[in-house]
């Protein structure tokens, strides 16, 4: 990848600086279109806005519980095939080995506020119990995010540890929209066995859906860019983010 960029054509070179700029792609600073509160900022728009909660953020979220979901099935043979697109998330399903419950508010002898996680593993061959919390946040909410999960659930652990016996684990499944995670993401995802590549797909997947039709094809293509070079060398996503830039520049 170092070679690509060592005497790059002054046109391209011109299309990613000039996309680097993030409010020259916004245009001139305005109020959001959603909320009409905020300056409209690719942050605001990715992240912040209070409007999007229930629409955009909630089917980016959605998202990536869903790789995780499919993940979690092929794992213990309940789905046979890796294909994302063909993949629906059922409430519960279960084999000899596993049961897996999304989105299910979880009885409890007593009254617990947090008791609805995304995504609960119920592993009967480890006896262990794995509680997965999906969450996609700014940068400057990363940490809070990430341990507010943990606290958040720790309850309801407790409560899922007395009923089947087996030892919880709660994994939170935090980024930012650009990619962006803390240095306690990598003990996380070796507890879910996602793969590099499973990793750059949801990442890229993030970005992709941030703020829908709010920011441009151009900029999410250097956000994918910028998680590209920091992370992996996959040539098929580099080439085809390549000749979007050569679009964007002509």
């Amino acid at each position: 990848m170092a070679k690509i960029w060592e005497h790059p054509r002054q046109k391209r070179e011109g299309a990613l600086c000039f996309l680097q700029d993030r409010n020259v792609l916004l245009g001139e600073t305005k109020r959001c279109p959603h909320c009409g509160e905020a300056s409209k900022t690719v942050g605001h728009l990715a992240s912040k806005c209070e409007k999007m909660l229930g629409t955009d953020y909630t089917r980016r979220h959605n998202e990536v519980l869903k790789c995780i979901h499919l993940l979690m099935c092929f794992k213990y043979g309940i789905k046979s095939t890796k294909k994302l697109r063909i993949h629906s998330m059922q409430q519960i399903v279960s084999n000899k080995y596993v049961k897996i419950r999304v989105d299910m508010f979880v009885k409890t002898d007593i009254k617990i506020k947090h008791n609805r996680p995304d995504l609960i593993v119920i592993d009967k061959l480890k006896k262990e119990i794995l509680i997965v919390e999906v969450g996609i946040t700014s940068g400057d909410n990363l940490q809070q995010v990430e341990t507010e999960k943990l606290r958040k659930y720790d309850l309801i652990a407790s409560e899922l540890s007395q009923i089947y016996g087996f030892k919880p684990s709660i994994i939170p499944y935090v980024l930012t929209w650009d990619g962006v995670v803390t240095k306690y993401h990598e003990i996380y995802r070796r507890r879910l066995e996602t793969s590099d590549r499973i990793e750059v797909y949801i990442q890229s997947l993030v970005l992709k859906k941030d703020a829908g039709k709010h920011i441009s094809c151009a900029k999410r293509d250097l956000l994918v860019l910028n998680l590209i070079w920091r992370n992996t060398s996959w040539e098929p996503l580099w080439k085809y983010l390549m000749h979007r830039l050569e679009q964007f520049a002509s």
